[in-house]
């Protein structure tokens, strides 16, 4: 399996970050404005660690990947020992966990490590405070303390560490007590609120919603939205990249009070289960681990109108199912008179491992959509097909593939949904300059995407195209606004010599071109015209 989405952006690329760049990992926002949503200084070291050791090898990548999520079984077995006090029903948790099939996006989509990451450490600060807990020794409160506080500068959902460690700390006897479970509560909040600080101040705010709905509309959805993902923990079918879920206007739509009423009755469900449970703190451990964490996820706002809701972000809910699904095993076994417990508990078991096939059945088949982008983006528009995002990341997947009329056919139907789609333009316009070297379709596409979106190497698009057409003042502004944008932006100095030497002017050439030199030294192509611009500026003198 190769990369796919993000991730041709974020590692198939020569990195720009080593571990001299610490500082400025920690420090700045590496998106370098002040609309991200993104502070995740230790994912981003791990992904330096294994760019250093692995390089763009997509096989190391993935093998990363997979060895993090064994890592989270290893450790979801040893915190379900310690709750069930039974290697076997404990066996069954890790197995839930480890094979559930919503774990194929965290997983194989390495650029998505952060998730992972996150539980692994989580898992480790939960086994460490069980350890004081049983011991009483500062050592392990320290660690764990040190643990949870990193799980925060993993990603944004480590704040909710504190609750999910006090659910773990508050469930039975302990060598410690209960002031010292208060204090350390405290303690773990104010590092929370330290990062929260700490983030607010690189990011230039709290959060920056990507979308334009009204907070009304996020609140109307969040039913939907709760109902999707506990829906998608207790069966997992018909997974994606994309789905059809959009923001609710209206409390009297269907897609509000559906989700109201199902929500009332798991409520009542789980009151009637509450009341019939021998371990009542271990009910409680397990909703706080499948609720608490899907908090922030449900801030649908700060996520595009055309994704807002991921699998990935049921990773550490289904820790919890997992648990809950074993404990509920071990108390039917329990409850089962002695006379037919043997096969009652032979039931049990067939329908463990019926369960457990499928999910490994369903992951198996799933994880083959996240080969490549063109398997990828044909289960997203099969999802979801008004969605214009998806149609553009398939057109873009068949382009690459090199079939162009497939290709622009799926980009032209994302613009019949969204015609100020600015990267259906760009890719359309793109497309046409490099496949049918059509100059003018290109002008007149990129043209409308760069007044939408103007990015640095759009701008350079834009100015080839105008080059090509013989436009030469407005392609030397073109180049000149995508330097403006990005001084170091790949072919605009070239592309602004390539003009220079066209009007005549071949000491500017020879300069624009040597600064394009500079940048990337393997270029054949600038090589060959800083010839030409030396030779002209030769003849001029």
């Amino acid at each position: 399996m190769g990369f796919v989405y993000d991730d041709h952006e974020m590692i198939d690329n020569p990195w720009v970050l080593g571990w001299k760049d610490i500082p400025k990992i920690f420090s700045e926002d590496l998106n370098n404005n002040h609309w991200s949503n993104f502070y995740r200084p230790i994912a981003v070291l791990w992904q330096v660690f294994v760019h250093w050791l692995a390089g763009t090898n997509a096989a190391a990548w993935h093998l990363s990947a997979i060895a993090l999520h064994l890592l989270c079984v290893v450790l979801v077995f040893h915190l379900a020992c310690k709750l069930l006090e039974d290697r076997g029903y404990a066996t069954v948790a890790a197995a839930v966990f480890a094979l559930h099939p919503t774990h194929v996006e965290a997983v194989t989509w390495v650029s998505d490590t952060a998730d992972l990451l996150m539980a692994a450490i989580l898992l480790l600060s939960a086994l460490a405070l069980s350890r004081w807990l049983e011991s009483g020794s500062p050592l392990w409160w320290i660690v764990s303390w040190l643990l949870a506080a990193a799980c925060c500068f993993v990603k944004e959902t480590g704040v909710f560490a504190p609750i999910l460690l006090l659910s773990l700390a508050w469930r039975g006897k302990n060598e410690v007590g209960r002031p010292a479970i208060v204090l350390t509560g405290f303690s773990l909040f104010l590092s929370s609120c330290g990062f929260l600080i700490l983030r607010n101040q690189i990011l230039h705010g709290f959060a920056h919603p990507l979308s334009t709905a009204s907070n009304f509309e996020m609140a109307l959805t969040l039913p939907l939205a709760l109902c999707f993902y506990l829906s998608h923990l207790l069966f997992p079918v018909g997974l994606g990249p994309f789905y059809p879920l959009a923001f609710v206007s209206s409390p009297r739509s269907l897609a509000f009070v559906a989700p109201v009423l199902l929500l009332a009755a798991l409520l009542a469900t789980l009151v009637w289960l509450y009341q019939r449970v021998t371990n009542r703190r271990l009910f409680e451990f397990c909703a706080v681990w499948i609720f608490v964490p899907l908090i922030a996820p449900l801030y649908l706002k700060l996520f595009p109108d055309f994704e807002l809701v991921h699998d990935r972000y049921l990773y550490l809910p289904t820790i919890a199912l997992g648990i809950a699904l074993a404990a509920g095993l071990k108390q039917l076994c329990r409850a089962t008179p002695d006379s037919t417990n043997h096969s009652a508990a032979t039931y049990l078991a067939v329908a463990t491992v019926v369960v457990l096939t499928a999910f490994a059945a369903e992951t198996i088949s799933y994880q083959g959509v996240w080969q490549d982008d063109a398997h990828l983006f044909q289960r997203g528009v099969a999802l979801t097909p008004r969605n214009a995002r998806a149609l553009v990341n398939l057109g873009v997947a068949k382009l690459q593939q090199g079939n162009f009329t497939e290709g622009s056919a799926l980009l032209k139907r994302s613009l019949d949904i969204q015609p100020d789609n600015a990267f259906a333009l760009f890719d359309l316009g793109n497309a046409a300059l490099s496949n049918s070297n059509d100059a003018a379709t290109a002008e007149s596409y990129i043209q409308r995407a760069v007044g939408l979106e103007p990015h640095a190497n759009w701008w350079v698009a834009l100015a080839t195209a105008k080059f090509n057409l013989g436009k030469l003042p407005e392609a030397d502004w073109a180049a000149r606004q995508a330097i403006a944008i990005d001084p170091a932006v790949p072919g605009a100095h070239f592309l602004l010599g390539a003009v220079r030497l066209a009007q005549h002017d071949p000491a500017t050439a020879v300069q624009e071109i040597s600064t394009e030199l500079r940048l990337d030294p393997n270029n054949a192509s600038a090589r060959q015209g800083l010839q030409l611009a030396q030779e002209q500026l030769a003849k001029h003198n």
